[in-house]
């Protein structure tokens, strides 16, 4: 799927909803690590037969009958993370999924965040309102997220901590988000605990 594929789509869901059976439906033959297999209860290969689809549905769903008695893994979501954490956090992301997945998240734990789509509403809303924190795309159209960064630190009076959203943990990445102006950068998609810990980070830098 564009945007956000179904490995990377199951992730999250594990991280959120432990307990649901994922089934993986694909039209090619892929090799999957270890680790990935292990978010799916079964990997189908499509055209899907119906009374094949039918069997796992069964079986995934008899399966999670069966883990009812284990211990599931609590939600670590709190709503009362924003009050431990108060900030101000502007979303830059022009992904729809991406911005669901972080705007759900955010709202758990208490924020209201604010959504920019582009480079250029995120430098406008910076220049509108003192932002503790902006989550920044990398990769957005028109004005990307390094460039925005620049501008944000040329024209904003109050500094925000900038934190890039990069599909890609490569060095030369990371590079170009700090020489952009960037503070911290976060790898997608977004697991719970790495955006915990950045915003624990720099509420203690900011505070």
């Amino acid at each position: 799927m564009p945007g956000m594929d179904g490995i990377m789509l199951a992730d999250l869901i594990r991280e959120q909803y432990p307990a649901i059976p994922i089934i993986l439906l694909s039209s090619i033959d892929v090799g999957f690590e270890n680790k990935q297999r292990q978010l799916f209860v079964s990997i189908m290969a499509k055209p899907i037969k119906q009374h094949i689809l039918s069997k796992q549905i069964l079986n995934a769903l008899h399966r999670r009958i069966s883990l009812n008695d284990e211990k599931v893994k609590p939600n670590r979501l709190s709503c009362d993370f924003s009050e431990k954490y108060p900030l101000a956090i502007l979303i830059a992301e022009d992904n729809q999924m991406n911005q669901r997945v972080i705007m759900h998240i955010l709202q758990k734990m208490g924020y209201q965040p604010d959504l920019a789509k582009n480079g250029q509403e995120a430098i406008e809303a910076a220049n509108l309102k003192d932002y503790s924190i902006i989550l920044m795309d990398m990769q957005m159209p028109d004005i990307d997220g390094l460039a925005a960064t620049r501008v944000i630190r040329q024209t904003v009076v109050r500094q925000p901590a900038i934190i890039a959203l990069t599909a890609n943990a490569m060095a030369d990445d990371k590079e170009a988000c700090l020489a952009a102006g960037m503070d911290d950068y976060i790898s997608k998609p977004v697991k719970l605990e790495d955006l915990m810990d950045k915003l624990k980070k720099w509420h203690e830098i900011i505070f």
